[in-house]
């Protein structure tokens, strides 16, 4: 199974808003992704060979924040916080193509009395298993085991 990052060496968000790693707690439920740090306008690229099924909008009343879903028959990988630039729904893509560009999410969630400043800017990575694996379909999983670990450090 191949997969890449979606973003070159990868660095998985950590400030006073939360850890962004994979199965992190979010007030008594796991984050169901990885949050990865990015500069807003940063490259994004496909991290599998697969089909755009959908852009995405994981903010249902603003609609300004948006992302993408590819699959294939073992991955399905949604990457949200980027406005999809380069491909149409339907198309086929490799992992490495370029997709979009990362928005600054760190405007959205600005400074609190609790926290004193903006969340990091970032992409959410999400990462579910298809039927054709071995293991349940529709379940999240971290995509680090299939990346160099090494390189996602924490900020």
């Amino acid at each position: 199974m191949r997969i890449e990052s979606p973003v070159p060496g990868p660095v998985v968000r950590n400030d006073g808003w939360g850890q962004g790693r994979f199965g992190a707690n979010r007030g008594g439920k796991q984050h169901d992704g990885t949050d990865l740090v990015v500069i807003p306008g940063q490259p994004i690229f496909s991290m599998i060979d697969g089909i755009v099924e959908k852009y995405e909008q994981p903010y249902l009343r603003d609609p300004k924040w948006r992302g993408i879903q590819i699959a294939n028959n073992q991955l399905r990988v949604e990457l949200w916080y980027m406005e999809p630039l380069h491909v149409k729904v339907g198309e086929f893509v490799q992992a490495g193509d370029l997709l979009g560009a990362a928005q600054d999410i760190s405007i959205k969630y600005p400074p609190t009395e609790k926290v004193p400043y903006n969340m990091a800017p970032h992409i959410h990575v999400r990462v579910t298993l298809r039927a054709f694996t071995t293991i349940a379909n529709g379940q999240y999983v971290s995509f680090e085991q299939y990346i160099n670990p090494g390189l996602l450090l924490g900020v």
